[in-house]
């Protein structure tokens, strides 16, 4: 029967792999961001310096986000060149493979606590997620935020798999200093250092290393590119209430959508009520760290020239598929008391 189990997950994890990947394969290019940002960046970088500078730094093409760090878009022009021209499908056979080592990644860290079947089942719901579907193919492939839950995963898993392990925070230095070079946001990776237990010297040294590839692309930003798609603004008092007002409804109009996150958020806040004490992994390092990037896309939304109310609505569900994986150990860690019960009732039946 634990076989007849596991050949069942497995399957369902593989059809879910097939269903991206026919997405990609068949469904054209539908997200502009995709469209306008990463594949127009990376056919510019793939031209030439000429066009790419151009792309780079004229207000024309401010449009694309040209403050966006120039990591992924450049990834995409080695994979043209390798492909001998700008064909695109090449570059979004890349997200399948993202989706696929996200889900193992995924399954290893459930491992470290659970049996094979409880791992699977965990990892087939987090690969049932709509926001991970859509850009694993459905209909962004091509985006930024699927590889930053990549990252994320593998930052977990490291966590999960080697804690005791010297070279550990070398490891999450070199993943902070990625996710810093995919998206802006991605910086905010460099917050799971600051809590981990070492000591403050080490921890500092390893923190300034990794955000110095953040440091070095602002400076280019500020050199090269005339008008910033979004700025520091100092909005007045009343605005700001305003704005937190947007960000909070924002969230929980997004949290409640039912074809985005089907009801795992309602049970995710269940979970606090059935575990009875968190562990130190979660309570004294991903807690934490969630916490800080709360306040930190806090204080983005409310400081940012562009409009909280043309902002929040497109951007927060990729804030919550970005922090997905810390969100769903701690689901995990929650209701896996509960699953083990109710494993035990079935198995007597068996």
């Amino acid at each position: 029967m634990q076989k007849t189990i596991t050949f069942l997950l497995i399957t369902l994890l593989i059809i879910n792999l097939l269903y991206v990947l026919s997405e990609v394969l068949f469904q054209p290019i539908i997200s502009m961001d995709v469209i306008g940002i990463w594949l127009f960046k990376a056919k510019a970088i793939f031209l030439g310096k000429d066009y790419f500078f151009r792309q780079l730094s004229s207000p024309e093409f401010s449009y694309s986000s040209q403050d966006y760090p120039i990591l992924l878009p450049l990834s995409f022009s080695l994979i043209f060149e390798l492909a001998g021209g700008i064909k695109e499908k090449f570059v979004l056979l890349l997200y399948p493979l993202l989706y696929s080592l996200i889900l193992f990644l995924t399954y290893k860290s459930f491992r470290t606590k659970a049996s094979v079947n409880i791992s699977l089942l965990f990892t087939y719901l987090f690969s049932m997620f709509s926001p991970l579907l859509a850009q694993a193919g459905r209909s962004h492939a091509g985006n930024a935020d699927i590889v930053l839950v990549f990252l994320a995963s593998l930052a977990l898993y490291l966590l999960l798999a080697f804690p005791k392990s010297p070279k550990l925070l070398f490891y999450l230095t070199l993943v902070a200093m990625t996710a810093s070079q995919i998206k802006m946001e991605g910086v905010f990776l460099v917050l799971l250092l600051l809590f981990l237990p070492l000591g403050k010297k080490q921890k500092m040294m390893f923190i300034f290393l990794s955000l110095i590839p953040f440091f070095v692309w602002t400076f280019i930003v500020k050199v090269l590119i005339k008008i910033p798609f979004t700025r520091f603004y100092l909005p007045p008092l009343p605005e700001i209430f305003f704005r937190s007002k947007i960000i909070i409804f924002g969230l929980f109009k997004e949290i409640l959508n039912i074809k985005n996150w089907y009801i795992f958020w309602p049970i995710f806040a269940l979970g606090f009520f059935i575990k009875e004490k968190a562990s130190n992994l979660i309570k004294k390092v991903i807690f934490p760290f969630l916490v800080g990037n709360s306040i930190l896309f806090f204080i983005i939304f409310i400081f940012s020239s562009t409009p909280t109310e043309k902002y929040v609505p497109s951007s927060i569900g990729r804030i919550l598929l970005q922090l997905s994986p810390w969100f769903f150990l701690i689901f995990f860690e929650n209701t896996l008391p509960e699953v083990m019960k109710l494993k035990k009732r079935f198995s007597q039946f068996l």
